[in-house]
């Protein structure tokens, strides 16, 4: 009898679990949904809600009273957050409005704060946490557009960065399903940049091979350490001068 009852409350437990990791995303959700994206191909943008937690949005709030003017505002998630911006190009008048853990879900409701910026340019590279929460690269995307009509509206030139796919990592939980999908995503940043007529920058095409962030400029296989900045820096150079130049 006792051995039924052990079975019967493991099953409950088990269950129990289920429910939770569905309702909450928690393991092994992610991963079953990032297994199952690489062999069926991505759900269709309406099959799942778009997935959002309000803390980007409480760490973008520090940003809402500063009156900072700036010719250069990079945007976007903890990998911009970590760039010491205004060191890498000293002799440029350069911001960050980088927030851990965002989404462009979350860059896109605080455009207006970028904006506020009064920059002359505006270089995003974001996307992917969405890859993480399970958001779809037809809903990345669609939110990724209305964030550029917005900067461009505002008088902004923009320059949309290649996302960098994350790589395994002892501290990281990359899968082949995620980085497959930030390459996927990439060539539909690279087409929407273009219909858009904004800036594209390809990133991963010197940062990463086909099993994601190279290790020798990652820290952690999805944020770049110090041989990964002064790469990206190189990167960036010539469209920052070219800025530069126009405002000459």
């Amino acid at each position: 009898m006792a051995r039924w009852i052990g079975l019967a409350a493991l099953v409950c437990a088990a269950f129990g679990w289920g429910l939770a990791a569905g309702a909450y995303d928690l393991f092994p959700y992610p991963q079953l949904r990032a297994a199952k994206q690489g062999v069926f191909g991505p759900e269709e943008p309406g099959a799942r809600p778009y997935s959002m937690t309000e803390i980007p949005v409480i760490s973008a709030e520090r940003y809402a009273a500063l009156e900072t003017r700036a010719e250069i505002v990079m945007a976007g998630d903890s990998i911009t957050a970590s760039g010491r911006w205004d060191e890498l190009f000293p002799e440029v008048s350069i911001v960050n409005r980088g927030v851990n853990g965002d989404l462009v879900g979350g860059l896109e409701r605080r455009t207006d704060a970028i904006l506020r910026a009064e920059p002359k340019a505006v270089f995003v590279m974001i996307g992917i946490n969405d890859i993480a929460a399970g958001n779809t690269n037809a809903q990345i995307v669609e939110r990724y557009r209305r964030i550029v009509d917005a900067l461009k509206s505002g008088g902004a030139q923009v320059f949309v960065q290649s996302v960098l796919p994350c790589r395994d990592h002892p501290l990281g939980s990359c899968t082949r399903a995620m980085r497959d999908q930030a390459f996927a995503l990439n060539r539909e940043l690279e087409s929407m940049a273009a219909q858009s007529e904004v800036g594209y920058i390809d990133l991963a095409a010197s940062m990463a091979d086909t099993n994601g962030f190279l290790a020798r400029y990652s820290l952690d296989g999805v944020h770049p350490g110090s041989a990964g900045f002064a790469h990206w820096r190189g990167l960036l150079a010539p469209y920052i001068d070219e800025v530069q130049r126009d405002r000459d």
